[in-house]
């Protein structure tokens, strides 16, 4: 991977076609299906949560960003995330091996961080646009 860029594993609004993608357009170098494993929400009808705990699989893509400081503050504002083990961090980011055509690639993801008792599950774990 070139230097300055971030491989990012996306699974709802930051998926092509999605209501945050467009932002990311010019920064976007690669785009490709991927999927991993873990459990799927739909958070107030508005977006997916995934906690990486549980069997399903779960349907996104890869997407491989240029300028990865800038890319990754804006994704950190987007998913709620203001640093590793806050409290009220909507979403946590850690890295996660995910399944592509290509095989086995490392990518960084944002899980949901909060309770996820009360949101319906999405049981084939994919977000639909």
């Amino acid at each position: 991977m070139p230097t300055n860029t971030v491989k990012v594993f996306v699974y709802g609004t930051l998926k092509q076609g999605g209501y945050f993608a467009k932002r990311f357009d010019k920064f976007r170098l690669s785009n490709k299906l991927g999927k991993t494993k873990g459990t799927m929400f739909n958070v107030f009808n508005s977006y997916p949560g995934l906690v990486l705990t549980g069997n399903t699989e779960i349907k996104g893509e890869v997407h491989v960003y240029s300028n990865a400081k800038t890319v990754e503050e804006a994704l950190d504002r987007i998913e709620g995330f203001n640093f590793k083990g806050c409290i009220n961090n909507l979403y946590d980011k850690q890295k996660i091996i995910v399944n592509t055509e290509d095989g086995e690639e490392e990518c960084l993801v944002y899980i949901y961080a909060q309770d996820v008792s009360k949101f319906k599950l999405i049981s084939d774990g994919e977000w639909k646009l």
